[in-house]
């Protein structure tokens, strides 16, 4: 006899609280699209190279400290097209211009040194630069030194410099920032305690600029109720919001409502399409959510090596949801040959992400008890 695991059904429940495979993240690392400083716009006025009386006049005015000369002399050599394409020089001219505060110039030089750009990488020279230019109110580098002390590859993790840092970029209307601040604030990550309401209002002023992993996580606070009063259509504005802009998380949330016929019509239809591409950017929870429709024959045919190709895919990707269901396969033996070693990998692999069921099968293989 084959049977559906019992978790299957909460993973498209937009109501169950038990579901491992969507909650607060850690904050962002700089996914959204931003601009890349260690090429500056302006590179693009070169179109075609300087007659030698023009590039004379050019570096006679760089060198009396003209900085849109320097800044021009920099993007000249910086210019692939062109036959005086000379990085040690654009990086001399773009340090000149830097020396004069020249906040284009400095947000180069920080992105130079940061990423051995031309230069020895040398991560104390990029904080320098971006706090020159952070402290003049550039959002950009404010946000970028409170990824540095955040993410501690490249120096210590440092949670007062990293607020401080990302109040400044938000105040200031980075989305980044503000989506950030919001998820330590809700998750308490370098605080005394967690500050939901302080954290919910940051989320919600990015999720309003568009930050589309803000819109999916409001999607899914709404959902839950979680530091929010539940409110799926609320929930359901969001997700919609996150999808358009073809967030995972968002499309897999959407996915849900469309699965359940919860406010709009029930759809597998559209939840298929949903899950299929989220799972196009490799997303976990829609991995699982496509292994399941395969299980239960969800608009599709009932097919169980596509639901197996699915949860093991799912598993491999993190899902505890897909972890739980797979092991309950191997426990049971439907579909594959039983196997408990297996099994109590997968559940161990799922309750360690906290998923209640796993950390129960867990618990009773351990201790010999029957289902």
């Amino acid at each position: 006899m084959s049977l559906v695991p019992q978790f299957i059904k909460q993973w498209f429940s937009p109501s169950s609280s038990s579901s491992s495979d969507q909650k607060l993240p850690a904050p962002a690392a700089g996914n959204d699209e931003r601009p890349d400083h260690r090429l500056m716009p302006s590179v693009k006025e070169w179109t075609q190279a300087p007659t030698p009386d023009e590039l004379a006049v050019l570096i006679a005015g760089a060198e009396r400290g003209d900085v849109h000369a320097q800044k021009k002399l920099a993007c000249l050599y910086q210019a692939k097209h062109l036959p005086y394409f000379d990085v040690k020089k654009s990086i001399y001219w773009m340090l000149k211009a830097s020396d004069q505060r020249d906040r284009e110039a400095i947000k180069v030089c920080s992105s130079l040194f940061q990423h051995g750009i031309g230069v020895k990488k040398d991560i104390n020279k990029a904080i320098h630069y971006y706090q020159i230019a952070a402290s003049d109110g550039d959002a950009w580098s404010q946000l970028a030194l409170a990824l540095i002390y955040t993410d501690g590859k490249e120096v210590p993790v440092d949670y007062t410099q990293a607020f401080f840092w990302y109040r400044m970029a938000a105040k200031n209307g980075d989305a980044h920032a503000q989506f950030n601040l919001g998820v330590l604030y809700c998750s308490g990550i370098g605080l005394a305690q967690a500050d939901p309401i302080e954290g919910t209002k940051w989320l919600l002023k990015a999720a309003e600029q568009d930050f589309y992993e803000a819109q999916s996580k409001l999607g899914f606070m709404y959902q839950m109720g979680l530091n929010l009063e539940k409110d799926l259509e609320k929930s359901l504005y969001w997700y919609q919001r996150a999808a358009q802009a073809q967030d995972p998380d968002g499309l897999c949330g959407l996915a849900k409502f469309y699965y359940n016929g919860i406010i709009v019509g029930r759809d597998y239809a559209k939840a298929y399409e949903l899950l299929q591409q989220a799972a196009a950017q490799k997303s976990a929870p829609a991995y699982s959510g496509l292994a399941t429709m395969y299980h239960v024959g969800a608009y599709v045919e009932k097919n169980i090596k596509e639901a197996l190709r699915y949860y093991a895919l799912g598993a491999a990707a993190g899902s505890a949801d897909a972890q739980y269901n797979l092991a309950v396969l191997y426990e049971t033996g439907d579909s594959v040959p039983k196997n408990i070693a297996q099994a109590t990998r997968l559940y161990a692999a799922a309750a360690h992400q906290e998923h209640e069921p796993a950390q129960e099968a867990l618990a009773r293989l351990r201790t010999g008890s029957k289902k």
